[in-house]
């Protein structure tokens, strides 16, 4: 039943093709508790980068203040 839903919804938004099938693999056919732990890495990866721009623009705003 679940699939068939899944599939339903799928073919609306005109995903029946692989990127359907990759996508169900990638969110439903792997455990929860691995997709939740790649999720939260991604998070904190992109929290990391956001910190790396704000000190890189800083620094060179701090740099050009200096002149």
């Amino acid at each position: 039943m679940k699939t068939h839903i899944i599939s339903g919804i799928a073919s609306i938004f005109g995903g029946e093709n692989n990127d359907y099938k990759s996508l169900y693999h990638k969110y439903v056919e792997r455990p929860a508790d691995e997709v939740n732990r790649e999720a939260i890495l991604s998070d904190w990866q992109t929290v990391g980068d956001d910190i790396w721009q704000a000190i890189n623009k800083y620094e060179a705003d701090t740099k050009e203040a200096r002149k």
